[in-house]
């Protein structure tokens, strides 16, 4: 059996570096953001958030007839966030997921998580119970 990080040690390796954000020239990196989290309490909201995307979107996956409404809200879902945050162009939109080291892949499932999140909440656990997670 091959040796295998924890999930958290894996994903702390996966962050990407540089500064995320400073505070009265205090500057703060991603392990630090996480660090806060799992002291204040936060990580465990931050789990379950991530477990109940990752169970929307495979009810999502196993749900084919749904898919193209899925994906008109994911559409609209993402071209209100640029819009709210004044990002019109192709340009403007990739120089505000560069700056915060995003694809535009990953800001898009981000997306589709919180939509499916939204429109399934009342079903939330349910679903999580349904599409476990491995770790």
């Amino acid at each position: 059996m091959a040796f295998r990080l924890p999930p958290r040690v894996r994903l702390m390796t996966q962050l990407p570096e540089g500064p995320v954000f400073a505070v009265d020239g205090e500057v703060f990196h991603w392990q630090d953001v996480f660090a806060h989290a799992r002291a204040s309490g936060g990580w465990a909201d931050l789990e379950r958030a991530a477990r109940a995307g990752v169970a929307c979107g495979l009810h999502a996956d196993a749900s084919p007839e749904e898919e193209e409404r899925l994906d008109q809200l994911v559409d609209k879902a993402g071209d209100e966030f640029r819009y709210e945050r004044d990002l019109l162009t192709a340009d403007e939109m990739e120089a505000w997921l560069a700056e915060r080291g995003l694809t535009a892949r990953t800001w898009l499932e981000s997306v589709r998580r919180r939509v499916l999140g939204e429109l399934w909440a009342y079903q939330l656990d349910e679903l999580v119970a349904r599409h476990q997670p491995s770790s």
